[in-house]
């Protein structure tokens, strides 16, 4: 009986846990979409949580709005200003194409820094980047699950083994053990090759949109004061909690292996050599 359930585990299980893979990967992706969408809705069609737009930048969107004529949009993204939005500038093609700004953004920057981060946005919404990640995204989960889907059909055809009082057991005891460490590995890696496409787009976008204002510096003058408003705010937090900067500084470096922006210091490097090079030369699009 064993082993007639080891044969027909040995070519039913490869393909019967890819297919759930697959299709869990996709749920979990078509989960994320909508969810995403139910965020932007629900803080667009709040309005306790709008503000107006200050009248410093009062000739933004018509910026935007010729920009993304530039760039082709079909229409140009609604413009949103959202009371101390934690992002402080973020998009989304869903439900519909919007840029959202925090109010507190505007405490910072001027109306070129903001011009630059209009920009980046607006990249991000013409170069398809949703898509991308979410290929990936889906690749990735389907690596992850199915290595953990292997543990369990591994742990399962051991314990059956067991049970019947097979004699041979160094074999799928090795193969347990073997899928019990890939299974987290092969998420990290998973999780890894997501956080490195997405930090490589962040680069490809202020790059892009540095071609778009022409002015790379104010990018990266205002990368550095949402890096200083975050900064504040993290210091607040370790005074208010108590905890050592020890804690904070292994939270921190978790934060950067793992996260889907790069480094602020390496943005900004990055953009101020395109601006010596550029020697500041403007953009019709954005100007």
């Amino acid at each position: 009986m064993a082993g007639l359930c080891t044969a027909l585990g040995f070519y039913i299980a490869p393909p019967a846990i890819l297919f759930a893979a697959v299709g869990i990967a996709l749920l979990h992706d078509r989960r994320y979409m909508a969810a995403l969408s139910s965020e932007f809705e629900d803080i667009i069609n709040d309005p306790f949580l709008h503000e107006e737009l200050p009248f410093a930048f009062r000739h933004l969107p018509k910026k935007i709005k010729k920009a993304a004529n530039a760039l082709k949009m079909a229409a140009p993204p609604e413009i949103y200003v959202i009371k101390n939005y934690p992002r402080f500038a973020a998009s989304s093609p869903v439900p519909h194409s919007a840029i959202l700004f925090s109010s507190a953004l505007f405490r910072r920057v001027n109306s070129d820094e903001a011009e630059g981060l209009s920009a980046h946005e607006l990249k991000h919404l013409t170069s398809g980047t949703l898509t991308q990640s979410r290929i990936l995204g889906v690749l990735g989960s389907t690596a992850s699950v199915a290595s953990g889907l292997n543990f369990i059909y591994q742990a399962g055809a051991l314990l059956i083994d067991i049970l019947y009082g097979c004699k041979e057991l160094k074999t799928p005891a090795v193969m347990t053990a073997a899928s019990f460490v890939a299974a987290p590995i092969v998420a990290n890696i998973a999780r890894l090759t997501i956080a490195s496409h997405s930090r490589r787009v962040e680069f490809r976008m202020d790059r892009e949109a540095s071609d778009v204002t022409g002015r790379p510096e104010a990018i990266a003058s205002a990368l550095q004061k949402i890096d200083d408003e975050q900064a504040d705010f993290e210091h607040h937090m370790r005074y208010v909690s108590g905890w050592p900067n020890i804690f904070w500084r292994g939270i921190r470096g978790l934060k950067c292996i793992f996260a889907e922006h790069p480094n602020t210091t390496r943005r900004r490097k990055r953009l101020l050599k395109m601006a010596k090079r550029s020697g500041n030369k403007k953009s019709l699009s954005l100007v």
